[in-house]
């Protein structure tokens, strides 16, 4: 799950309980740092067809499908996060809630999106297994994960980022007699940042976490020296675009047998 401690500045280790606790200190901070997500949605949403009963689960501080006609409902484990969306979008339906055990009637959703949100479930099958309970007959199911091999970079750099299942796992969630014409495909994103703490910070402010507990056992921050040595390591990886941070991810649609 979310890793218990972050990277901000050279020796400051802040602890967090829980996963609504980390995003909903990134609400405020979510738009400035959120590149991949509004990469993978853009992709996620190109063969969309929004109509109906939608569900955005995960949805964070809001994606604009104002323009389609359909009725939104917006389920997000961080309230805050569900109250900065209702500033943008004050028609839509936002409720807090957990994908383990979703807030609706079964067979009740026409549509269910989810863009790089579901890999923070501590059980990705259960999660799954509720969206098939509530998405209608020959409803669809859209999303996104973020997949193992991510943070590559910062593993480099003795840093211990999350764990993330594979694109087989995630696949292996979805039952042959719940589920049909299901597509999975996994693809790559670079992201490119000016400094090492602002690639940081894009970790933090999405409400995703950089190490996972500790640091590694050849990576122990002290003081500003070593900080400025990690950062010195990490400039090595910097290219034309900027350092990189890169992302593997696994991208399904179904529809609901």
């Amino acid at each position: 799950m979310l890793a218990e401690r972050w990277i901000t500045e050279p020796s400051a280790f802040v602890e967090l309980n829980n996963v609504e606790s980390a995003f909903s200190k990134a609400a405020k901070s979510y738009h400035r740092h959120n590149v991949l997500q509004r990469f993978s949605s853009d992709r996620l949403l190109s063969k969309i067809e929004l109509k109906g009963r939608v569900l955005d689960l995960g949805a964070g501080p809001g994606t604009n499908y104002q323009s389609s006609g359909a009725q939104v409902f917006c389920v997000d484990i961080a309230h805050t996060m569900l109250t900065t969306l209702k500033q943008s979008y004050p028609q839509y339906h936002a409720i807090q809630g957990d994908a383990h055990s979703l807030p609706f009637q079964s067979n009740s959703i026409d549509l269910l999106i989810s863009n790089v949100a579901l890999q923070w479930c501590h059980d990705f099958k259960q999660a799954i297994t509720e969206t098939a309970r509530v998405i209608k007959k020959n409803g669809e199911l859209h999303i996104s994960m973020v997949a193992n091999g991510s943070l590559n970079e910062l593993t480099q750099l003795g840093l211990r980022a999350n764990d993330f299942l594979s694109l087989n796992e995630y696949a292996s969630a979805f039952k042959d007699d719940e589920w049909r014409d299901i597509e999975v495909l996994e693809y790559q994103k670079v992201c490119y940042f000016d400094s090492f703490k602002a690639l940081l910070y894009s970790i933090k402010g999405v409400g995703a976490s950089v190490p996972n507990n500790q640091l590694n056992n050849s990576v122990a921050l002290r003081g500003r020296e070593d900080w400025m040595k990690l950062v010195e390591q990490a400039e090595s990886q910097r290219t034309p675009k900027g350092l990189p941070l890169t992302y593997n991810i696994v991208q399904i649609r179904a529809k609901r047998k």
